[in-house]
């Protein structure tokens, strides 16, 4: 969230429904196992104007990415 700010997002932590998933520009999932997912589909329905990742999103990752490397903590192998 506070990448997504920083980028000057708008950023809200509200239910939604499918309806506002249906009608989205783009929509990404977040977590701990997957960090950043694109999702371009739900229910069928194409999310947004193409079935790729939206330029948002994919910024959104790199941000992710970079923050992860830079302060991230290292996994090393136990070697």
């Amino acid at each position: 969230m506070d990448l997504a700010r920083g980028r000057g997002l708008v950023v809200r932590e509200e239910p939604f429904t499918r309806f506002d998933v249906h009608t989205a520009d783009e929509c990404f999932l977040t977590g701990t196992a997957c960090d950043i997912m694109p999702v371009v589909e739900c229910d069928g329905r194409q999310i947004g104007t193409t079935r790729q990742m939206g330029p948002i999103t994919a910024k959104m990752i790199e941000d992710y990415r970079e923050l992860a490397r830079t302060s991230g903590m290292p996994i090393t192998s136990g070697d």
